[in-house]
Formats: structure tokens, sequence, C-alpha cells
């Protein structure tokens, strides 16, 4: 039985750098035949990405991706300002409506959590030959990825079970370490001199382990946790009032509360939450939960902090851009 790493059981080593500024780093990535300021999706999650999410993310630099669990003429106009989620229940009947009221290729990424499965492959094939711009279902071994490439399709959605709103690894006893399924990839694509873009999904909590998933060979992620307290993000809101720890008032509630603060927060949900399916009309084979998170503000701000961790991860290995990170980034595990 080998080993499989995740975010927190790796560090990348520091390297000697010329840079004479932060600055000086390029984050630029080229996707789906267009050019990203920064190399972040949102994930599609009826929490995180609606359209107005997805406006401000390419506002940003970035991309957005309308989750599916909506009526289907949203998703079609959601279609109009990036990347969409669906799956093989849409329908093909869908994916003729999508291109018959687009001028440009639609980009649809796959929903779907096991993605190396037949229902999945047929699907994706059958919007690849009708024009899309597909991204692969979920998928975390080189196998299933060379299954994607020999259809057509080069853009692989990596990750199984490692984001904080999925519960695929407790409740089934699946998944795969996220940082292995994305160099294991990588290494299997050099190997065999495959051209294959990989978009790494799942378990990012904080701006070093996205420099880490580029360094392994990622060449974008998808946020869900991290953007979900954004402005833009359609969760439902809330106010609550927090106690400090070790405050332990001695007055009744009411006067209690001049001990607390008031904190506004947003809901973040797995789409297999009992919450989005019950919502949705689905099955409830539940995978997935549901929470709350601190609201933070416009996107573009969660972003911009997030942009200047990544500069600083790159300006630490040497790097001026991201292939260059890959080139020279180091390793020591934990």
């Amino acid at each position: 039985m080998k080993d499989g790493l995740s975010y927190n059981d790796v560090l990348l080593v520091p390297q000697y750098s010329n840079l004479s500024s932060r600055s000086e780093v390029d984050l630029s990535v080229e996707l789906f035949d267009r050019k990203l300021r920064l190399p972040i999706l949102s994930s599609p999650m009826d929490t995180v990405t609606g359209i107005e999410m997805q406006k401000a993310m390419e506002d940003a630099g970035c991309l957005g991706i309308h989750h599916r669990y909506c009526d289907k003429d949203i998703l079609l106009k959601a279609s109009l300002f990036g990347p969409i989620a669906v799956s093989p229940s849409l329908g093909t009947g869908f994916i003729d409506n999508l291109l018959f009221d687009m001028l440009d290729k639609p980009i649809v990424v796959l929903d779907v959590a096991h993605g190396d499965s037949k229902v999945c492959y047929e699907y994706a094939k059958y919007c690849l030959d009708k024009g899309c711009i597909v991204v692969s279902g979920n998928i975390c071994t080189p196998e299933a990825a060379r299954r994607y490439i020999d259809l057509g399709i080069t853009y692989l959605r990596v990750g199984v079970g490692p984001g904080s709103a999925c519960t695929t690894r407790k409740v089934a006893g699946i998944g795969y370490p996220q940082l292995s399924a994305i160099l294991e990839i990588n290494d299997y694509l050099a190997k065999n001199d495959l051209e294959a873009t990989i978009i790494a999904d799942g378990g990012i909590k904080e701006s070093g382990d996205i420099v880490k998933a580029l360094a392994f060979g990622a060449s974008a992620v998808i946020l869900g946790r991290l953007l979900a307290g954004a402005n833009e993000a359609p969760g439902e809101r809330r106010q609550v009032w927090l106690q400090p720890e070790n405050v332990v008032p001695k007055t009744d509630s009411d006067s209690a509360r001049k001990f607390c603060m008031k904190e506004d927060q947003k809901q973040y949900r797995g789409m297999s939450s009992h919450e989005a399916l019950s919502e949705a009309g689905k099955e409830h084979n539940i995978e997935g939960t549901s929470t709350w998170v601190k609201e933070e503000g416009p996107v573009a701000d969660i972003l911009d902090r997030l942009e200047r961790g990544m500069r600083a991860g790159l300006a630490y290995c040497g790097a001026r851009n991201i292939q260059e990170l890959r080139e020279k980034a180091e390793w020591v595990k934990v």
C-alpha cells in the first residue's frame, strides 16, 4: 500500500530568488482559449456561484462555474457569462438548446462526483461532438485521465472527496489524497507525452494550498468555501452573536450580549447535502454537509488576499510565473 499526500502533508522549500519585488510574479494562465489574470475558478455550488458571482469573477480576471441546480433558462443565460455545470441528468436536449442560443463555444463542466464512469464518458463525448468546450467529471487516477484524453477531452477536473463540504470519504470510504492525485496524473501526462490541463478541485483552505497545487502540476484551482463568504455568493444570509472565548457572563442573556460580537454569515453547503438535494428534488444520496461561514465582503477583496499569498509563494521559490514554479519547486513531506 502506497502513501498519499494531501496539502497539509507537504511544504515547498524556499529557493534562491533574483526577484526584486513580488510584483514581478505573473499569475496569469491560458484556459479555455482565454487568458485569466489569476488561475482561480469559483465552484459550481448554489451557495458559491450564481450569475452575479460569475460577472464579478470575470471582472477580476478569473472565472465562475454556474451550478446546475436551477431553472434551465437561468442556466442557459449563465452560459453567456462563463462555464456552466452540466450532468447526464440534464439530457442531450439541453446541450442542443444551449448550442442554439450560443454564438461561441459554450464551456460545460461535468458536475459528476464519480467522473470515471461510462455514463459520464458518453455524455462528455456528446457535448464535445456538438462543439462544446468540455471539462471532465471529477477524477483522481491517471487511468481516468487517459480515458478522457482518448475521447479528445483535455481539461481534467481532479479531486474526489477533498472538499470541506463533501462527506464522500466518510459516507462511502472513497477518495484520494489531493496532492498525490494531481502529481500522479501530471507525471503520467509527462511520461506519455500527453497534452492536458489539470484543474484541481477541493481541499484548498488558504492561498498556500493553491501554490502547492500549481507546483504539483495544476494549471488552475476551483474554490468553494474560500469564496462562499463573498457578497456576490448566492448563499442565504444571517446575523449571529458570537461570545468571545473564556468570557462567562454572570448576567441574563440580554445583558450578556455586551460581551458578544455580531457577525454576518452566509450559508455554505455541498451540492450533495440534504438541503441542496431536497430543494432540487433529487434522490437523497447524501454525501455533503451544510454550514455557515463569515461574510467577508466583495469577492474582489478575497481574491486580492489570495493573490498576495500566491505571489509570496512563487517569490519564495524564485519563480516569476507558474511554469517556473513547476520547474523550480522542491518539497518536503511534513
